[in-house]
């Protein structure tokens, strides 16, 4: 199976983070709604997007951010991709 059903990136035509059009159009692109939408991110930015489009955002405690995602106030922040899945809500 594929990993990666949608992907809108940059030049899709629906602008760069913060701003939620792209984050909106995957979740058509994959016909769902945003709140079936997990967002997950390392850069303050990426919670930004997230929140603006509506969407549960987690963040990683690595990568390029230069300070801590711990206080940012995301969903879930975790220390690896390892952890998404036990971080989770289930689908009611």
């Amino acid at each position: 199976k594929p990993y990666i059903d949608a992907l809108v990136g940059g030049d899709s035509g629906y602008g760069y983070k913060p701003r939620a059009e792209p984050l909106l159009a995957c979740a058509n692109s994959l016909g769902l709604s945003i709140t079936q939408i997990t967002y997950v991110g390392d850069l303050a930015v990426d919670l930004t997007a997230g929140r603006a489009a509506g969407a549960r955002v987690v963040l990683v405690r690595y990568g390029y951010s230069p300070q801590s995602v711990d206080a940012l106030g995301a969903d879930i922040v975790i220390s690896c991709l390892g952890e998404l899945v036990q971080q989770l809500p289930t689908a009611a």
